[in-house]
Formats: structure tokens, sequence, C-alpha cells
């Protein structure tokens, strides 16, 4: 009976042996993972960036250069004066119908959105020929 314990007792020390020896995992590199984390970072911001820039310049190249469009009249200095002369006359009537239009919106002591409207047009009119003239 004594062959038992001792059997036991080898058994055990086996066991406790055998899972000593057994290969631990390894622990992971977790400056190497922490690496490999930042080195995509980069890369993906690097990708976002060159994608953007390539977005920014397909824009740039696509929208149109304005041309201005400047014609230039040759005339004499008695067709030059009557082209004032006439400009001037329009503004002139332009201001004059903006102020019968507003003496007559407000004659009656109350002015309408309607009478706003019309005293708004002949204004607007008359601003745009006293600054730019049309020719």
């Amino acid at each position: 009976m004594n062959k038992k314990p001792a059997l036991a007792l080898f058994i055990i020390l086996l066991i406790i042996a055998l899972s000593a020896c057994r290969s631990a995992q390894p622990t992971p590199d977790t400056q190497a993972t922490v690496n490999a984390a930042i080195a995509a970072t980069g890369t993906a911001q690097a990708s976002l960036q060159a994608t953007i820039d390539a977005a920014v310049k397909a824009t740039v190249t696509a929208a149109p250069t304005p041309t201005p469009s400047v014609q230039y009249v040759t005339m004499s200095e008695e067709e030059l004066a009557a082209l004032i002369d006439q400009a001037v006359a329009e503004a002139i009537t332009a201001t004059q119908q903006c102020s019968t239009a507003t003496t007559t919106a407000t004659a009656d002591g109350a002015v309408t959105q309607e009478e706003v409207n019309t005293v708004q047009v002949y204004l607007v009119d008359a601003e745009e020929r006293w600054l730019m003239p049309k020719s």
C-alpha cells in the first residue's frame, strides 16, 4: 500500500514539472504595436492629404478664368460729348420719375407695399443711370 501514495505523488510531481516546462504564450510587444499604429496613422493622413490636394487641384483646374470683355470705340469729341449729354439727360429723367413716384406714393399719408415697390424700381433705375450710364 505504500506504493500507491508514492505513485500518486510521483504523478503529481510529473504533472507539475511538465506544466512548468510547457511553453508559455509570448507577451505581445506593446511598443511594436504602438509603433505600427503610429505608422498606419501617418500613412492614412498622408493618403487623405493627397486625396484632398488632388481634389483641390482638379477644382482649381476646372474653374474657368474670367476674361474681361472690353470694347474700345473710336469716336470724335463731338460724338463723345453727345453721348455724355444723352446719359446725363437720361439720369435726370430717371431721378425726376423717382421723385414723382415718391411724391405720388406719399401724397395720401399712407404708403402701401405696391407703392413702396414702385418707388424702389424708380430709385434703382435712377441710381444705375447716375452711377453707370448706358452707352
